[in-house]
């Protein structure tokens, strides 16, 4: 038999509905807007702009993991597997792009790597007056933007994994001849 009590919400179980009805609301209207349109219209998008789109898309995010993951393990790596002079401040600075909110990053990349900004300005120093690099509006632009952005995220979980590992299969690597290089290939990222 069913009490009074587990009929009634509570106050913060209303809050809660209410919060997630507000934020749900524009998604549910640009649904509907968008069941709503004519069939040509849909016909015409699949024929056209969507499969453009849909590969843009899955292409960008496919750069972005595969770069974020590089950067984010290899940093972990070197950070937490090598002593060198300065290792306790590349520790934080690593961590640094989670503090700044991602637009602010955006424009800080463009303002940098955009056309006439200063890494374009010591790059034509090294490589002469008519040499470009590319812009950060590119796909490999967005795809170093974002992932400039996200890799301390894996920086944070793999760092952490690294120190809670067991660095004996390391040195018995390190022992039988293996580089640094390989050990990491062979054994900790196995581990990992």
């Amino acid at each position: 038999m069913t009490t009074l009590r587990q009929l009634v919400a509570s106050p913060l179980q209303l809050v809660t509905l209410a919060s997630a009805t507000l934020i749900l609301l524009p998604l549910g209207y640009v649904t509907t807007l968008a069941l709503s349109a004519d069939p040509a219209v849909w016909q015409r998008l699949w024929s056209t702009r969507i499969p453009e789109l849909l590969i843009n898309t899955i292409s960008l995010a496919g750069a972005v993991a595969v770069l974020t993951l590089l950067l984010g393990v290899s940093t972990a790596w070197m950070v937490t597997r090598f002593d060198f002079r300065g290792r306790w401040l590349w520790e934080i600075a690593l961590v640094l792009p989670l503090a700044m909110p991602t637009y602010v990053l955006a424009y800080v990349y463009n303002y940098l790597l955009g056309f006439g900004g200063p890494v374009e300005h010591l790059w034509q120093i090294v490589a002469g007056s008519q040499a470009r690099i590319f812009s950060p509006q590119s796909f490999w632009g967005a795809s170093l933007v974002m992932a400039l952005d996200t890799f301390p995220f894996v920086y944070l979980l793999t760092r952490s994994a690294l120190l809670s590992l067991n660095v004996s299969f390391e040195e018995v690597a390190r022992t039988c001849g293996a580089s640094h290089l390989q050990t990491m290939l062979r054994v900790t990222l196995p581990l990992l």
